[in-house]
C-alpha cells in the first residue's frame, strides 16, 4: 500500500479532524483500544489490551525511525508529525486503530506547523470573533493592562472586540482594591482582595489588523494568540 493522502484519510471511519498541535509539534494522534467503558472490562480483557499496547510500542521502537511520542492512560495514543509516518503505522495496525485525529488537508497541516496557535472549530469565538489574545499576569503587574484597555476602548470600534470579565472589570476592581487598602488593615486586606493573585485577561477580535496593533504595542505581556480556522474553510 502506498502512503495515505489526506483525501483518502478523510474517508476512513476512524478519521476525526485535529483541532490543534499535540505537545506543540505533532499534527496527528493515532489511538488504539479506546475504551470509554473501560470500567466494564474484565481483568482478562484489560490484560489483553495492555499486552497489545506493549506490542505496538515494541514495534515502534524496532521499526520506526521518525519522531513520535506515545501516551498510555485508558488507551494507547501515538503522536506523529506527518501523514507518511501515519501511513506506516496504519499499514501495520489498521485493524486495531480506533481513531485518527489529523489535519483535513495539506494546507491545514502546513498552517498547524506554521502557527502553533491555530485551532479548528465549527464556529468562531462567540460566533463572530476569529482571534483571541491572552495575557496572563500576576497581581503585581496587572497595571500593565490599563494601557491595553485604553487602546482597545479608545482606538477600536466597539463591535470589533470583546473583553473577558477580568479585563473588562480590571479598572473597577483596581479602584476597589485601592479603597479597601486605604481603610483596612493589611492582615484583613489579604483575605478580601478584589484582584486575584494572578489572572488571564482575554480580548476577542474580528480583524487581523487589530491583532497586529496589540502585538506591536503589548508584545511583552501577550502570552498567547489564537486564530480559528473554520471546519468549513478546510
Amino acid at each position: 500500500m502506498t502512503n495515505l493522502t489526506f483525501k483518502q484519510l478523510k474517508k476512513l471511519p476512524q478519521y476525526q479532524i485535529a483541532h490543534k498541535l499535540y505537545y506543540k509539534k505533532y499534527t496527528i494522534c493515532i489511538r488504539f483500544a479506546a475504551s470509554p467503558y473501560y470500567e466494564r472490562f474484565t481483568s482478562e480483557e484489560w490484560a489483553k489490551e495492555l499486552k497489545h499496547s506493549a506490542e505496538v510500542r515494541k514495534w515502534l521502537r524496532k521499526y520506526i525511525d521518525f519522531d513520535y511520542r506515545t501516551r498510555h492512560d485508558y488507551h494507547l495514543a501515538v503522536y506523529v508529525k506527518d501523514i507518511e509516518a501515519l501511513s506506516k503505522i496504519y499499514q501495520k495496525f489498521k485493524e486495531n486503530i480506533v481513531s485518527i485525529e489529523a489535519p483535513a488537508s495539506d494546507d491545514h497541516h502546513e498552517k498547524m506547523i506554521d502557527d502553533l496557535t491555530i485551532t479548528v472549530r465549527d464556529k468562531l469565538f462567540y460566533n463572530e470573533y476569529r482571534y483571541k489574545i491572552n495575557s496572563y499576569l500576576y497581581r503585581t503587574k496587572m497595571d500593565l493592562w490599563t494601557d491595553l484597555i485604553d487602546v482597545i476602548e479608545d482606538g477600536m470600534d466597539a463591535e470589533s472586540y470583546r473583553m473577558n470579565p477580568m479585563l473588562r472589570e480590571y479598572k473597577r476592581r483596581k479602584k476597589l482594591d485601592e479603597a479597601m487598602t486605604a481603610k483596612t488593615p493589611q492582615s484583613i486586606m489579604r483575605m478580601h482582595r478584589w484582584l486575584p493573585y494572578s489572572g488571564t485577561a482575554t480580548v476577542y477580535l474580528k480583524d487581523y489588523d487589530d491583532v497586529c496593533t496589540l502585538h506591536l504595542m503589548f508584545k511583552d505581556i501577550i502570552t498567547k494568540t489564537t486564530k480559528i480556522i473554520l471546519s468549513s474553510e478546510l
